[in-house]
């Protein structure tokens, strides 16, 4: 009776062997699964991180080029005012010139 009670004691031990190695197995499965799941969801983080700033960057750069054409208009303007008034000073300083040297008689 002892010798039935030690095999099935072995077996009993053999069995808790055979689930503790099952368990560890198992987590060493679950705990790879785990890391290669993180590590997906840090590329895809990643992956929308850099679509975001990408996004954003063009943003802004399409924003920068619409404020350096609205300030090449102005400026365009402004010269042709600059121009305008310029061309105005002219003939009147010719005119002036003109009748300093002929003078207000015509006679010099």
């Amino acid at each position: 009776m002892s010798i039935d009670i030690l095999r099935s004691i072995r077996r009993a031990e053999a069995e808790a062997d055979a689930v503790l190695k099952d368990a560890k197995a198992e987590a060493v499965r679950i705990r790879t699964s785990a890391s290669e799941k993180a590590e997906q969801i840090i590329r895809g983080a990643l992956e929308s991180a850099r679509r975001s700033a990408e996004e954003y960057r063009l943003q802004q750069l399409q924003l920068a080029e619409e404020q350096i054409a609205n300030l090449r208009k102005a400026n365009e303007e402004r010269l042709a005012g600059i121009r305008r008034t310029a061309e105005k000073r002219k003939a009147l300083a010719v005119d002036l010139v003109i009748g300093r040297i002929v003078g207000t008689g015509g006679n010099r």
